[in-house]
């Protein structure tokens, strides 16, 4: 590269990231997915790194437990843990790693295919985008970085066994596709990704590019019933947008078209996009999406001849987008991070068509080109400084998308829970009975607010809004622990003992459960129930402080010493310096 070294290309690529995302650093853990996924979630949370294995264990997803099987980023969350806790800054240096990472593969991959100037332009523009604030500020979103990462560097081995004839390269490329999946499912496109790349700059024909992607396919084929049995039991899987699968693809279309205008003009970024469907041919959102499609397609034909770039660049970003068109239906339309992956081709392509204006011979259209290149990258960078501090906390995002969507009753949800932590149940309570009046059947809102009552001491209010819940979904195992727990408070022991064995039947893992049927049946003589439940929660949690406590306390009560070695090896593992814990091991008979 005249000028510059590929070190230093990196190093620029990596100052260029940090600019723009250092004050991600600074971001809270969310409600929104981060509790699912990494702060209350035990399997990311393992007492010992020998219990890190359990990440690869697909049994929780496929019984419902969790809500997908994604081992790798588990792992991931799983290391981080041990070795720093829940600190939400090293979650999201991690994230700022792994983007890092990327771009400098988006240069790696650039500068094979294009050339080295080309991918160095390519890799910085992809850098500042702002459209990847959501992959990189949302520790939840860490499986995107992972997985495209991982893609680009099959397609770096794969394109050098095109230039090589290396069988190794392509082994290692296919062994790679299987790491990508790992980390996300979306890495199903490979096959896809494979055949674009091989014929584009492999100079294969079509036939001879998709035989190469044959092996890939036959991964895709491999796991995708993995992929929807779980998607099924989790509920991920749901009808089209508009309740039809024509709604649905005319929903789509006019998706794709909003995402090449956010890519184009991203000042209106959002956490959450409300999508209203497609109903029909002449809607007029359809009608100017259809023409933009062809539009782009049509002027990507038409230089074919010339260059291959544009349509390389087109294609990557449809075959990216594919898996989240909604082929199958899925519960999220449209969202930032989904634009992370197929952004590079793009990126890509912009790089090596700018490349070749910096090098026109006519002056004006260079430094038009140079004028371009720079506006691109440092106003996105500054537009990405100012998307990440909408991800600092619940309250910031939330409101943020409220304000655009106000009929929007999840984001309301977490917005009222981000004001439970803050104290201000007043305005927790004003936005989950907003919530309600958009959706009265939302049980989450409905579990929200019977807790805000039960904290008050109004406990038939309470039990009444988790009844709500109940009804309108059934299978809820946190409303019947609620419900078990306000049986408690009343004393009603018999109806509490139903309630908790109901949850448990739904979840036998739920640590919550267990203790509260623990207690109830101490209060009914059960002890043996009582033994039995308090078991199974410190099997579900062995490094919950508070829960081995409580073990310790009713095997005193119980006069227990069959357990008594159990507890001591239990202690000698999670707890070696706990006094406290200790103490009351000592006292056991």
């Amino acid at each position: 590269m005249p000028g510059i070294s590929t070190r230093t290309a990196l190093v620029l690529l990596a100052a260029l990231v940090l600019l723009s995302n250092l004050n991600v650093l600074d971001n809270e853990f969310l409600i929104w997915d981060d509790a699912l996924l990494i702060t209350s979630n035990a399997r990311v949370q393992p007492p010992t790194f020998a219990a890190i294995a359990r990440v690869f264990d697909p049994t929780d997803a496929l019984a419902g437990r969790t809500l997908e099987f994604i081992p790798l980023r588990d792992l991931l969350y799983a290391l981080l843990f041990r070795f720093v806790g829940l600190q939400a800054w090293a979650f999201h240096a991690l994230s700022i790693a792994v983007h890092i990472g990327v771009c400098m593969l988006v240069f790696a991959c650039g500068s094979r295919w294009v050339g080295e100037r080309a991918g160095l332009l390519a890799a910085a523009l992809f850098a500042a985008h702002p459209v990847h604030v959501e992959s990189v500020a949302w520790a939840a979103a860490l499986k995107d970085p992972t997985f495209t990462a991982a893609i680009l560097g099959s397609l770096l081995f794969y394109t050098r066994y095109l230039r090589e004839g290396r069988k190794r390269a392509y082994a290692a490329a296919l062994a790679l596709m299987v790491v990508a999946l790992g980390f996300k499912q979306i890495a199903i496109v490979m096959p896809g990704l494979i055949a674009l790349v091989g014929w584009t700059f492999g100079e294969k024909k079509p036939l001879q590019a998709i035989k190469h992607a044959i092996p890939f396919g036959l991964i895709t084929m491999m796991v995708m019933p993995l992929y929807v049995i779980i998607g099924s039991r989790n509920h991920v899987l749901v009808d089209p947008p508009g309740g039809t699968r024509f709604t649905g693809i005319m929903t789509m279309a006019m998706v794709y078209a909003d995402y090449v205008g956010i890519f184009v003009a991203p000042f209106a970024l959002s956490p959450r996009y409300v999508v209203p469907p497609v109903m029909a041919l002449s809607d007029l959102r359809l009608v100017a999406s259809v023409a933009l499609i062809g539009a782009l397609f049509a002027v990507a034909l038409a230089v074919r001849r010339r260059s291959r770039i544009p349509l390389f660049g087109l294609l990557w970003w449809t075959v990216a987008l594919l898996p989240v068109m909604n082929i199958i239906p899925i519960p999220i339309e449209m969202a930032d991070r989904y634009l992370y992956l197929p952004s590079v081709g793009v990126a890509i392509a912009a790089g090596a068509g700018l490349t070749r204006l910096l090098g026109d011979p006519r002056p004006a259209l260079a430094y038009g080109a140079a004028a371009v290149a720079a506006v691109l990258i440092s106003g996105w960078t500054a537009l990405t400084i100012v998307q990440n501090d909408i991800w600092q906390d619940d309250v910031t995002l939330w409101t943020r998308v409220l304000a655009d969507a106000p009929s929007f009753y999840p984001g309301r949800t977490d917005l009222a829970a981000a004001y439970v932590r803050r104290g201000d149940i007043a305005k927790a309570k004003s936005e989950l009975e907003a919530a309600l009046s958009y959706r009265p059947e939302h049980a989450t809102a409905w579990l929200n607010l019977g807790r805000i009552y039960q904290d008050e001491k109004n406990l038939p209010k309470a039990l009444e809004a988790y009844q709500q819940a109940l009804t309108h979904r059934p299978d809820y195992p946190v409303a019947l622990n609620n419900i078990g727990a306000v049986q408690m408070q009343l004393e009603q022991w018999a109806e509490a003992r139903v309630s908790l064995t109901r949850a448990i039947t739904l979840d036998a893992e739920y640590p919550t459960a267990l203790r509260n049927l623990t207690a109830v049946c101490m209060k009914l003589g059960d002890t043996a129930c009582a033994l039995s439940s308090m078991r199974r929660a410190i099997d579900a949690r062995p490094a919950d402080r508070k829960l081995f406590l409580d073990w310790l306390k009713l095997l005193r009560i119980t006069n227990q010493v069959e357990d008594k070695a159990v507890a001591r090896a239990r202690i000698d593992q999670h707890f070696a310096g706990d006094a406290e814990i200790q103490r009351a091991y000592a006292e056991l008979p």
